[in-house]
C-alpha cells in the first residue's frame, strides 16, 4: 500500500468492491401463475393481477419467423375521444440483431428493429389487438387527432393519429382506412431548422442518425399535443430547447414554426446565458387558433414553459416547479393542468388562468411510515384523469404502482387515497369511460419484465476475445425486458387492500430489529474508512470466483483470477467479500445511479434503451449533458462569458453559444434530502455527515 494512503487508513477499513452488472435472459415471459413476482436484485415484488378483473399481456408485435419476440419499454398509452381505440407506444431498444458475427456498424434487421403502436380495440373494454404499426424512431410522443373523430367531420373523413419520430426529426401521420390502420406518405414534414443536430457537443456530426458512437448529438421530436379543433399541433424538440408548432389542420399543416423556449433567444426580453427551457419533454395545448397556448415541460430547469400561439409565438411566462417535469394532462375544461414530476414525487396543479401553481400533491408519502416520508424515489411520470374529473392516476416507475389522488373540495396536502399494484416500471396511464353504464376501464402501460439467467452466458459486447456476444444471440438485457399491458376495472371498495399490497411488495411495511440495529451500531462504532472500487461489466465470479474458502464463487466461470488482479485478490482477502451482492441495473447508464445513489431517475430509465439502441439521445448519467461537461465553473464571476471560456478551455469543440446547456444542473443527477438539487450521491451522503471524500 502506498504510505501516503497508509498513515490515513488509522482504524478498521471496509473494501467493497463492485463489479459491473452481466446481461441476464429469459426464453418466455412469466405466466399469471407465477405471480406476485420478485423482481431480480431490488426486494421488490409485482403483481399486475392483483385488482379485481385485471388482465395482463406482453405486447408481441407478430414479427414474420419470430412468433416468440416481445417488445419492450412501452411508453405512451391514450384512448381515442370515442372510446373505442387504444394505443401503446414502444420507445426503446427494440432491436433484432440477426448476424452470428458483426460485419458492420448496425448488425440488426432493420424491418423488425422498429418501434411499435400497438392498436387495441376497446370497445368491449378489455383490449383486443387489432393491428401492430412499426415506427423507426420514437420518443413517448403519440395523440389523436379529435378532428377526425368530430361529429362535425365531413362525410367520410378517416380517423388518425400521430406519432413524434424522435432522431428523424418528424412526425408520423396514421389514418384509418377500410377497417386497417396505415401510415399516410408522405408523412408530415421535418421539423424547421434543426439540420439534422440537437443542441450539444457534436464532435463529429455526420448528419445521420443510428450512428454506431456516442459522438453526435441528434434532435428528438418527443412530446406531442394538438388543440381542441385538430388545427394547432405542437411537437416538444427535446434536444432542441424549442417546440414546433404546425398550424391549419389536416391536409393543410403549414411548414412548422420554431419556438425556442431559452431566456437568451426570447423574443420578448433576451437574456443569454440564463437556463431556462431545456429538455422539454411533454405537451398541452389549450384553446385554439390565436388564442391557443402550449404548456411545455422542461425536465433539466424545472419549470412549466407558457408559450403563446399567436403571432409572435413566443414564451409569455415560465412556472417554476419543485421536481422534474413529466407528463401532463388538463382538466376537461382546461382550467387546471396537472403534471407528474420526478424527484419530489409530487403532482402540481396548475390554475390555467393565472398561470400560477394552486396545489402541490404528494404522490405516496402520506400513505407511508413516517420513518420513509423523508425519502423520495417513487419517479411519477404520467397522468390521467377519471372521467367524472374527480380522482388523478398518477403512475409510479420505481414503486410499481398508480396513485390516486382525490381532487376538488377544500381538502389540500394529503389527498393520496390509495395506490394499485402494476407491472414493472408503469410509463403510462390511460382511462375510458364507461361504456353502456359499465364501470370505467383503466389501461397502464409498463416498461419492464423480471429476466431469468442468461442460457448463453454472453456480454453486451464487452466480453473477452472470443467470448459469446449478447448481441447476435438477442440475449442483451434491454432486448430481454418485456413490455406490458395491464387492465382492470377502475376500483373503489378495493383500494385500501390493494394499498396493502403495494405496501408489502415494496417492503415499506419494514421495521429494524434488534439485531439489525446492533449490527449497524457495531459497523457505525468499527469502521472508519470505506474504500469503494467500482468495476464497470465484469461479473463477480469472472474476477473472484476462484477465492479459496470464503465464497460461493464459480472457479469455472474465472477469466480473470489470481494472477491478472493480484491487487483485488489481496483487498478481498484481507479485508471483506460480499458476494452474491447483485446490482439493480440493467446496463452501465443506469447502474452508476444505482450504485452511486441507490436510485435511478425517470429520465434515465428513458433515454438508456434508446442511446444504447443508437436511435437518439445521450449517456448523460456520465459525467456530462450531450457531451457537455456542465459541471466546469466559470472562469469569471459567474457570466456567460466565463461559463463558455472555462468549457472552451476543456474542449475546445465546446460550443460559443452561451445558451447551449448553461448553468451547472445535471438533468440526470438525482436529488438530495429535503429536495436539495442534484446532491442524491454516496459522497452527498458523507459530506453532510461531516465526514471526508476523496475520489
Amino acid at each position: 500500500m502506498n504510505p501516503v494512503v497508509r498513515k490515513h487508513v488509522l482504524y478498521a477499513v471496509s473494501v467493497l468492491i463492485v463489479f459491473g452488472m452481466a446481461p441476464c435472459a429469459q426464453s418466455q415471459p412469466p405466466a399469471p401463475a407465477e405471480y406476485p413476482m420478485l423482481i431480480p436484485n431490488t426486494g421488490q415484488q409485482i403483481n399486475p393481477f392483483a385488482p379485481t378483473e385485471s388482465q395482463f399481456v406482453w405486447l408481441n408485435p407478430g414479427l414474420p419467423g419470430r412468433p416468440d419476440w416481445y417488445a419492450g419499454q412501452a411508453a405512451t398509452s391514450v384512448v381515442s375521444p370515442d372510446n373505442q381505440t387504444l394505443l401503446v407506444l414502444t420507445t426503446g431498444f427494440n432491436r433484432v440483431y440477426t448476424q452470428s458475427a458483426p460485419t458492420g456498424p448496425f448488425p440488426w434487421n432493420a424491418a423488425e428493429s422498429n418501434e411499435y403502436v400497438f392498436i387495441y380495440d376497446i370497445s368491449k373494454q378489455a383490449p383486443a389487438l387489432q393491428q401492430v404499426i412499426q415506427i423507426p424512431n420514437t420518443y413517448f410522443g403519440i395523440v389523436f387527432d379529435p378532428a377526425s373523430y368530430s361529429a362535425n367531420a365531413a362525410p367520410g373523413t378517416q380517423k388518425r393519429f400521430y406519432v413524434a419520430g424522435c432522431a428523424n426529426d418528424n412526425v408520423h401521420t396514421i389514418s384509418l382506412s377500410n377497417g386497417q390502420w396505415a401510415e399516410e406518405s408522405p408523412a408530415a414534414p421535418a421539423l424547421a431548422m434543426h439540420h439534422g443536430l440537437g443542441v450539444g457537443l457534436n464532435i463529429q456530426p455526420t448528419g445521420a442518425i443510428q450512428i454506431n458512437s456516442q459522438i453526435g448529438v441528434y434532435p428528438c421530436a418527443a412530446g406531442l399535443a394538438i388543440s381542441a379543433d385538430g388545427k394547432t399541433l405542437v411537437v416538444a424538440d427535446y434536444y432542441n430547447e424549442a417546440i414546433s408548432v404546425f398550424t391549419g389542420g389536416y391536409g393543410k399543416w403549414s411548414k412548422p414554426v420554431d419556438v425556442d423556449l431559452r431566456p437568451g433567444k426570447s423574443v420578448l426580453d433576451a437574456r443569454p446565458g440564463e437556463p431556462g427551457g431545456e429538455y422539454p419533454f411533454w405537451v398541452a395545448v389549450k384553446g385554439a387558433g390565436s388564442d391557443a397556448v402550449a404548456y411545455v415541460s422542461s425536465i433539466r430547469d424545472r419549470e412549466i414553459d407558457v408559450v403563446s400561439l399567436g403571432a409572435p409565438m413566443s414564451v409569455t411566462s415560465r412556472i417554476q416547479v419543485l421536481g422534474q417535469p413529466n407528463k401532463m394532462v388538463l382538466d376537461a375544461a382546461q382550467m387546471f393542468l396537472y403534471v407528474a414530476e420526478d424527484q419530489s414525487d409530487t403532482v402540481d396543479v396548475i390554475d390555467t388562468s393565472t398561470n400560477t401553481i394552486r396545489e402541490c400533491i404528494p404522490v405516496v408519502a402520506p400513505l407511508l411510515p413516517e420513518w420513509l416520508r423523508q425519502y423520495k424515489g417513487a419517479n411519477p411520470n404520467s397522468v390521467a384523469l377519471s372521467p367524472d374529473g374527480s380522482q388523478l392516476f398518477v403512475t409510479d416507475g420505481n414503486l410499481n404502482c398508480v396513485s390516486v389522488i382525490a381532487l376538488g373540495g377544500s381538502q389540500t396536502g394529503d389527498r393520496v387515497v390509495g395506490l394499485i399494484p402494476t407491472g414493472w416500471y408503469p410509463n403510462s396511464v390511460s382511462i375510458a369511460s364507461a361504456v353502456n353504464n359499465a364501470t370505467p376501464y383503466v389501461y397502464v402501460a409498463n416498461q419492464k419484465s423480471p429476466t431469468g439467467a442468461n442460457p448463453d452466458w454472453c456480454y453486451g459486447g464487452y466480453g473477452p476475445p472470443g467470448s459469446p456476444n449478447c448481441n447476435p444471440a438477442n440475449q442483451y438485457n434491454p432486448q430481454l425486458t418485456r413490455a406490458g399491458l395491464q387492465n382492470f376495472p377502475m376500483p373503489a371498495a378495493q383500494l385500501a387492500n390493494l394499498t396493502e399490497k403495494v405496501m408489502t411488495y415494496d417492503n415499506f411495511s419494514y421495521q429494524e430489529t434488534a439485531s439489525d440495529a446492533a449490527v449497524m451500531s457495531a459497523v457505525r462504532d468499527g469502521i472508519k474508512h470505506v474504500v469503494f472500487i467500482i468495476k464497470e461489466n465484469r461479473t463477480y465470479d469472472q474476477v473472484l470466483g476462484d477465492l479459496p474458502n470464503r465464497s460461493n464463487g464459480d472457479p469455472s466461470l474465472v477469466e480473470f483470477g489470481r494472477a491478472i488482479t493480484p491487487n483485488q485478490h489481496a483487498l478481498a482477502q484481507q479485508f471483506v467479500t460480499l458476494d452474491n451482492f447483485m446490482a439493480t441495473a440493467e446496463v452501465s447508464y443506469d447502474g452508476w445511479h444505482w450504485t452511486m445513489a441507490g436510485q435511478t431517475p425517470d429520465v434515465v430509465e428513458h433515454q438508456y434503451p434508446v442511446a444504447y439502441a443508437y436511435r437518439g439521445t445521450s449517456l448523460d448519467s456520465e459525467g456530462s449533458m450531450r457531451n457537455v461537461n456542465v459541471a466546469i465553473p466559470p472562469v469569471s464571476t459567474g457570466t456567460p462569458a466565463g461559463d463558455v471560456a472555462a468549457r472552451q478551455a476543456a474542449d475546445p469543440f465546446t460550443s460559443s453559444d452561451p445558451d447551449d446547456l448553461p448553468g451547472p444542473t445535471d438533468i440526470d443527477a438525482p436529488d438530495g434530502p429535503g429536495n436539495e438539487i442534484n446532491t442524491g450521491y454516496l459522497w452527498n451522503a458523507a459530506m453532510r455527515a461531516g465526514l471526508g471524500v476523496l475520489n
